[in-house]
């Protein structure tokens, strides 16, 4: 990995949303392009016990491995200037690597919904999609984006899952003592 070049070139920020993306399409799609310069960030995927717990060290190395695995396909056809772990969200991940380091355009490597690549769209660079297939935009796409604003705390109802998720959690212990007292009374 190198530092920033100051040479002339295309600088592409790579999104890697799968656990096996199609490293071979990535490889293909930045073959043809003269110095690019390739920065790749994978947002965590936290499963639901672990964002509870906010344990997420697991889950953030995962993602890491995912980014490294991705700039190691790269090497050979691309200069690959970092590869990184992201926020949960991939809209907070992508936006926080710009901030590090602008980029001419977003490479999005997997399976992703056009919602997801529609929010990309609002950083004004041109984002494509490789490898993976895009879901439907319907309403499964809305709740999903929904989802990751609760899940990141960018939605007012971040507060109030947390409190439903509090409340079943102490119900499914009150519901497992009554059925243990139950059992051994």
């Amino acid at each position: 990995m190198s530092a920033r070049p100051e040479a002339h070139g295309e600088h592409v920020l790579v999104l890697v949303l799968d656990e096996e993306p199609a490293r071979s399409a990535l490889r293909h799609a930045l073959d043809g392009v003269p110095d690019a310069y390739v920065r790749l960030v994978a947002p965590r995927h936290v499963g639901p016990l672990g964002w509870f717990a906010t344990d997420e060290a697991d889950d953030h190395d995962a993602a890491e491995e995912r980014a490294a695995k991705s700039g190691r396909t790269l090497e050979p056809v691309a200069d690959v200037e970092a590869t990184e772990a992201g926020e949960l969200d991939p809209v907070l991940a992508v936006e926080d690597a710009l901030n590090e380091s602008p980029a001419d355009r977003i490479v999005v490597l997997g399976t992703a919904d056009s919602a997801l690549e529609d929010a990309l769209r609002r950083f004004g660079l041109p984002v494509e999609r490789v490898g993976g297939t895009t879901r439907d935009s319907s309403t499964v796409a809305a709740l999903r984006e929904e989802g990751r604003g609760i899940m990141s705390g960018r939605s007012r109802a971040t507060p109030y899952a947390i409190v439903v998720g509090a409340a079943l959690f102490i119900l499914a212990i009150a519901v497992v003592v009554y059925v243990l007292a139950a059992i051994l009374l």
